[in-house]
């Protein structure tokens, strides 16, 4: 069992997925751990990645891409 289950959060995610009410979220940079919350946030049912903020637009394009 991952904490994801123990806290109910993934349950809750599933719920807001099904009712078309995702969690939106927007990233502040996009270097290396940027892209890696981009990708996770894409993974998960019930997350929409909204705005990614970077002074470097490249980079957010990349991030998207990976994900």
């Amino acid at each position: 069992m991952t904490n994801v289950s123990l806290t109910g959060l993934a349950r809750d995610l599933a719920r807001r997925a099904a009712e078309g009410r995702p969690v939106r979220i927007g990233v502040i940079g996009s270097g290396e751990m940027g892209t890696d919350l981009v990708t996770q946030g894409m993974l998960m049912p019930g997350i929409a990645v909204c705005a990614v903020s970077t002074r470097r637009p490249h980079t957010a394009r990349d991030a998207i891409r990976i994900a």
